[in-house]
């Protein structure tokens, strides 16, 4: 591989795929010498200074074949595809093929967007931002000493629930979107910091651009606790404002997290979203239906 700046890879969208001599990891090659560790970590470190992701993928697990047999053939996994941020950000769900190897001893890349929906029943994730409000410990209170009649682990029950509701409505009155929040309290900071320029002797502007600059600080800090709590990395000290590095995890994540295609009990390889959501309900459906139990 050549000199590359690693500007051109951070200020454009791109996805690359490339025929490479070197593996990421000694799973990726079977049989013949073993892999160089020094070439390994070395084109490691290059991804990683370019700032390149290797995208999801599907299809065969070794793209490249010697085309011998017996104890001389030789499995490789040497046809990758990486991209950087921004194309993760315009193609979220983007991912690559490796198809069946024919006269070539490579096997074809094949690229394709995936686009997933949103699921209807979002399953209900505590987030620590709540904990930065002064209001969530009252909330949490009112609703808790609210009246319920039952049996003790009927009123728990109840309780939660009733909570869930709350503070779900709670956390879109007060927080919102904090995507569209942070945009905002940056334009009402840009403006802000205009009018003061324009009038360095006005004192009321420069009140109003430090209320904006400390509501931006907020909302900021907010946005990059729930982006830590997505990303669901733990290893990270507190207080630390990497909001970018929390978002690019949660995306590589979500990515990976997502079932593209599945093999139904036929061996047929299935790719559209509903026909997949179709097997895998037939298929919970049969595993936990009622059986009849005979006597002996």
């Amino acid at each position: 591989m050549g000199r590359i700046k690693k500007n051109h890879f951070t200020k454009l969208s791109l996805a690359s795929s490339w025929r490479l001599n070197v593996v990421l990891s000694c799973d990726e090659k079977v049989e013949g010498r073993s892999p160089i560790k020094q070439a390994m970590t070395d084109f490691r470190n290059y991804l990683e200074s370019c700032e390149l992701i290797q995208a999801n993928r599907t299809g065969i697990e070794f793209s490249w074949c010697n085309n011998k047999v017996g104890k001389k053939r030789i499995l490789c996994d040497l046809d990758k595809a990486f991209f950087n941020l921004k194309w993760l950000e315009v193609y979220e769900g983007w991912i690559y093929r490796v198809g069946a190897r024919g006269v070539s001893d490579h096997g074809p890349i094949l690229g394709s967007t995936t686009a997933i929906p949103k699921p209807a029943n979002v399953p209900f994730i505590y987030q620590n931002v709540w904990t930065t409000h002064p209001e969530f410990l009252q909330l949490i209170k009112e609703s808790w000493e609210e009246e319920c009649e039952g049996n003790p682990s009927f009123v728990f029950i109840s309780k939660l629930k009733r909570f869930k509701n709350c503070v779900k409505i709670w956390n879109w009155e007060v927080f919102g979107d904090l995507r569209v929040k942070i945009k905002q309290t940056e334009e009402e900071v840009m403006t802000a910091s205009l009018l003061s320029d324009a009038q360095p002797e006005n004192i009321t502007l420069l009140n109003n651009l430090v209320t904006a600059r400390g509501k931006h600080e907020l909302v900021a800090q907010q946005y990059n606790e729930l982006m830590r709590d997505k990303a669901r990395v733990q290893w990270v000290q507190d207080g630390g404002a990497i909001t970018a590095f929390f978002y690019a995890t949660m995306k590589i994540r979500k990515t990976h997290n997502n079932i593209v295609e599945l093999e139904d009990s036929s061996g047929n390889v299935i790719t559209e979203q509903k026909q997949i959501a179709d097997v895998l309900v037939s298929h919970f459906q049969k595993k936990f239906e009622a059986h009849p139990v005979s006597d002996y």
